[in-house]
Formats: structure tokens, C-alpha cells, sequence
């Protein structure tokens, strides 16, 4: 009987090993490529991210063409980081509005439970940011 058990167990092992190497190596490259995204849309929001994704994007053919498109793509850029700060600021003020009308409708508990909520979604953005 003893062998028997032997004979069961090294294979469920190197099922269990690989099963946890998968698990591990599935984790890590979902977490990368979720980083991987997040800085590509942080990079297309800021002014010259966005010049230079859109610039990879179109490759341009000559130095002409660069020159010609540079501007256009600056000021588009720096349009989209202002529209995404401002929509950023109108988010927090809506969420600010909400808190308030919904306070005197909820309890400690649930208050307590939102605003926990709040802080770790900026801590979050603030991770994000960084």
C-alpha cells in the first residue's frame, strides 16, 4: 500500500506544481498587460503622449509631412488634456453633489461605506498616475 500511495502521489504533485505555475504566469501577464494599456491611454491623454502615439500611428513619409502635421497634432493634444482635466474636475464635483443629496437619506453604516469606497478609488488614481 505504501508504494501505491507513492505511485499516486508524484504525478498529483506535478499537477499541482504546473497547475500553480500557470496560475502565477497567467497573473503576471494579465497584470502587465493591464499596465501596458493604462499608460498607453495615460500617454494619449497628455499633450505630447498624444503627439507621439498619433505620430506612430500615421508614420509620416518625409520630413515635410512631419513638420506639417506636428502642429496640428500639438494643439489637438493639448485640447484633449485640457477636456480630460476638466472632465475630471466635473466627475469629482457630480460625486461631490451625489454624496451630499444622499447623506440625509443613509445611514452611519452605509455613509461609512461610501466613503471608504471614495478613498480607495483615489488611491487608485493616484497609483494610476504615478
Amino acid at each position: 500500500m505504501p508504494q501505491r500511495s507513492k505511485n499516486v502521489l508524484k504525478p498529483l504533485s506535478i499537477l499541482l506544481v504546473t497547475l500553480l505555475i500557470g496560475v502565477l504566469l497567467g497573473a503576471a501577464l494579465t497584470g502587465n498587460l493591464v499596465r501596458n494599456r493604462l499608460e498607453n491611454f495615460r500617454a494619449f491623454t497628455s499633450g505630447d503622449g498624444f503627439v507621439t502615439q498619433l505620430t506612430g500611428i500615421i508614420e509620416p513619409t518625409s520630413d515635410q509631412q512631419l513638420e506639417a502635421i506636428t502642429p496640428i497634432l500639438e494643439s489637438s493634444g493639448h485640447e484633449i488634456k485640457e477636456i480630460v482635466r476638466l472632465s475630471r474636475f466635473q466627475i469629482y464635483s457630480v460625486i461631490q453633489d451625489m454624496e451630499t443629496e444622499l447623506t440625509p437619506h443613509l445611514s452611519e453604516a452605509q455613509i461609512q461605506v461610501l466613503q471608504e469606497r471614495r478613498r480607495r478609488v483615489r488611491e487608485r488614481y493616484r497609483l494610476i498616475q504615478n
